[in-house]
């Protein structure tokens, strides 16, 4: 790929064409399928570890694989991110976080925004206004600065996004806006487009909102409760009633209840005061249940192991713990002297 051939090149600027050439295995790039050239490599590579991010699926397969062979194994799969949004935060700033996390990259990231728990006492307007600020999206051309949305990867994913949609309507959502394919005319006729779509009247056992769907789909949902703490707590169930827990988020002015919350979510990535995507460039980055385990990007003890090292300076042979086993009895003996 381009971006292991300016690796190279970097490498060949700092350390020199010979020395670059020595150096360059560190960064290897190999074409294939998993089911072929990367099942081969798990079985019979030469390797310490495995860092995979991919489908639940394929990470249950690779699991099994290395664990054969008992080599460890940090997995970043699937998500269904969420925001919980209180009454006291400012509307318009939400509706602008949860498009940006819901339809940025037409909602084809892990960590794309799928569910708002808005509560009950601004859910109404919240949906009113995420409609309205989502029709003026722009979508057309990624490359150029004036589209909001561009296309989704291929026809395969359109036509799984589209029988998603289907299969929530049937199972009783509401499409309050959006859900079909953009027949787009011009340069970009053929590309694969779709409307960013605003579902309402999920319930929990909703199919969307047992699996990760790679698109632009954002379901609302409403949440209440006696107290703020009881609402934010019966919203945080939710959430973690989830069986994904990878990136999530809590919109709240109040800091005290986001902390409370905080130690309650199921979750690798949690916002608080923004939406669900943005800030895991660069941060151990990963998630929990059915997202996986491990961290990327957690530095170089996410890739190194340690290693414990006695040295022996006394004279005479003993056990490596003795010197511990001897304070240990001295204490015993300086108790049964109190007693």
């Amino acid at each position: 790929s381009f971006f292991v051939y300016l690796f190279q090149q970097a490498l060949q600027d700092v350390l020199g064409e010979v020395r670059a050439e020595k150096a360059a295995a560190v960064l290897q790039l190999l074409h294939g399928k998993g089911g072929t050239v990367g099942k081969l490599l798990l079985e019979k590579g030469d390797y310490d570890k495995v860092m995979f991010t991919g489908g639940k699926a394929s990470g249950a397969i690779i699991s099994k694989l290395a664990g054969a062979r008992v080599r460890p194994v940090s997995l970043e799969l699937e998500g269904h991110a969420a925001i919980i949004l209180m009454d006291d935060f400012d509307i318009d700033r939400a509706v602008s976080e949860a498009i940006a996390a819901g339809f940025g990259d037409a909602g084809q990231r892990c960590v794309a925004l799928r569910t708002v728990y808005a509560h009950q006492k601004i859910y109404d307007e919240f949906v009113t206004r995420l409609i309205e600020k989502t029709r003026a999206l722009r979508i057309g051309d990624p490359m150029a600065k004036t589209t909001d949305m561009g296309p989704i990867v291929n026809s395969a994913a359109l036509k799984e996004i589209k029988e998603a949609i289907a299969e929530a309507k049937r199972a009783g959502a509401k499409v309050a806006y959006g859900g079909s394919e953009i027949d787009i005319s011009g340069d970009l006729k053929g590309g694969h487009f779709m409307e960013p779509t605003i579902l309402t009247s999920v319930s929990s056992r909703n199919p969307i909102m047992k699996r990760e769907i790679f698109g632009p789909i954002i379901s609302v949902i409403s949440f209440s409760g006696e107290t703020r703490e009881e609402a934010i707590f019966n919203a945080v169930k939710m959430v973690n009633s989830s069986s994904y827990g990878l990136s999530n988020a809590i919109m709240t002015t109040d800091i005290n209840l986001a902390m409370k919350a905080m130690e309650r979510v199921k979750t690798g990535v949690l916002y608080i005061g923004r939406g669900t995507t943005g800030a895991e460039e660069g941060k151990p980055f990963g998630g929990v249940k059915d997202s996986g385990f491990g961290r990327e990007a957690g530095g170089l003890d996410e890739v190194t192991y340690l290693k414990q090292v006695y040295v022996d300076y006394h004279g005479k042979p003993r056990m490596a713990n003795m010197a511990d086993a001897d304070i240990i009895m001295k204490r015993v003996e300086e108790v049964d002297r109190l007693l």
